[in-house]
């Protein structure tokens, strides 16, 4: 039996996150493998990459003041989400198995989300309607990493600046009966600058070519946009974090002419003759193994509020719940490989502690003054995976894409307040198990240094 240590990230339609495993695979009996020749990763890089990225930015919006109490202050999250195309260029050095690296990168996207909150809609007596447009259209980071070279394989953590442009833009709209009839629409752009957090996986394909798959967080701080509504002496502020989610894959080539040999014991690599490719790793088997990672949902919501007519619908907001949290389990699967093609099905169980909520409907402390507060809270206690995978066998390295059948548990509970003039507590707890679909990718590195 060998060890493989797979990294894989996935997108699913019930959850999204990222996961590293290890798998133990069983491969039929096969005459020993040569180890390769020490492959260096010493050497200047380019490179492109592709991806997607969601948000979870907690946010908040207040409406004017009653004295010192928000007339309306709800919370929620805003969620701009989208794919992502960029460049990157690094230089790394290695040691013994150590590599030490600095890379910086340039990324556009699409990135965007748009929430409606603040009644939005108020029946026949009139509206009020506040839709907050968020954006990220471009962002970069300059970054060292820090890895461990297993031969072709190279396993890595990588951390710091990140920089990004965030638009916001605020319209409201207000035929509220005692306001000031009118709209009112704000527009912002901000560069901001935080940090970046992250780590990956990268393999040697052929001459100075390598593949890799990598998840980023970055965090570009936090904006607070305070603007005047309609109705004179009335002020309204919203807050927002942008807390970005990134997988991505990329391929680089490194300049340099052959890969170098590592000499064991020299504080620096040395040159050497080009070496012929690594020996073919057979992907054939039935394997077990078990993963951890984090993951972000990202749950679009609508939440109305109807009374019999004449009435009809007095509340309508739209808005974002973000479930996150830390995520382990177990997978099995079954690879058949010819020549460099890999096919698979893999099924998987995990548990999960994603969870979060959402205030709406007037969420202010200050009941006696209008309407009622609702808190919404989502959580995904566990969700599993049949899924078919697709690959291509680079020597030890796999890169391969999945997708198939997801399964998980949804737990949904509502607490809301009617407030005055007869204050009542209504609670709704509901849980199902829900069907749909995943997609995702990821890849796969065999350490060849752990033999039978």
């Amino acid at each position: 039996m060998r060890l493989t240590v797979p990294g894989s990230f996935a997108i699913v339609a019930i959850a999204a996150g990222s996961a590293g495993a290890a798998d133990l695979r069983v491969v039929p009996k096969a005459p020993p493998l040569v180890a390769a020749p020490a492959y260096s990763w010493t050497g200047f890089y380019i490179g492109g990459n592709a991806g997607y990225s969601v948000a979870a930015d907690p946010s908040t919006y207040a409406l004017g003041n009653v004295g010192a109490t928000p007339f309306d202050l709800e919370s929620f999250k805003i969620a701009p989400a989208g794919a992502l195309a960029g460049v990157q260029a690094g230089y790394n050095w290695q040691v013994s198995n150590w590599v030490l690296g600095l890379e910086a990168d340039f990324q556009g996207t699409g990135q965007k989300d748009s929430v409606c909150v603040n009644l939005c809609v108020f029946g026949p007596g009139g509206n009020f309607a506040g839709t907050v447009d968020a954006k990220v259209p471009w962002f970069g980071t300059v970054r060292g990493r820090l890895g461990v070279a297993a031969g072709r394989t190279l396993f890595y953590a990588t951390g710091g600046l990140a920089y990004g442009r965030v638009d916001t833009t605020i319209s409201e709209t207000n035929t509220f009966p005692g306001f000031v009839p009118g709209t009112v629409t704000v527009n912002t752009s901000t560069n901001k600058t935080s940090w970046a957090l992250g780590g990956g996986i990268e393999a040697a394909l052929a001459g100075g070519w390598t593949g890799k798959v990598e998840y980023l967080y970055i965090d570009l701080g936090s904006q607070t946009v305070t603007f005047a509504d309609s109705t004179p002496g009335r002020v309204d502020t919203f807050t927002t974090s942008t807390r970005d989610h990134i997988v991505r894959a990329g391929v680089n080539y490194r300049f340099g002419g052959a890969p170098d040999v590592v000499a064991s014991g020299m504080p620096m690599p040395v040159k050497a003759p080009r070496m012929a490719a690594a020996p073919l790793y057979n992907w054939t088997g039935v394997y077990v193994g078990v993963n951890a990672g984090y993951s972000v949902g990202s749950n679009p919501n609508t939440y109305t509020v109807t009374d019999p007519p004449p009435v009809g619908t007095f509340n309508a907001e739209s808005y974002k719940v973000s479930p996150q949290g830390v995520l382990g389990g177990g997978q099995v699967g079954v690879n058949w490989q010819t020549a460099s093609w890999v096919i698979g099905i893999e099924a998987d169980l995990q548990a999960t502690a994603q969870s979060d909520s959402a205030c709406v409907f007037e969420c202010s402390t200050n009941l006696a003054v209008f309407g009622f507060t609702s808190t919404v809270q989502q959580k995904l206690p566990w969700f599993g995976t049949v899924r078919g995978r697709l690959g291509a066998a680079a020597g030890p390295a796999l890169f391969y894409a999945t997708g198939g059948l997801a399964y998980g548990k949804a737990e949904t509970n509502i607490a809301q307040d009617l407030g005055s003039p007869v204050p009542d507590t209504v609670i709704l707890n509901v849980s199902q198990t829900n069907t749909g679909w995943t997609f995702g990718g990821g890849l796969e590195a065999a350490s060849l240094g752990i033999g039978r």
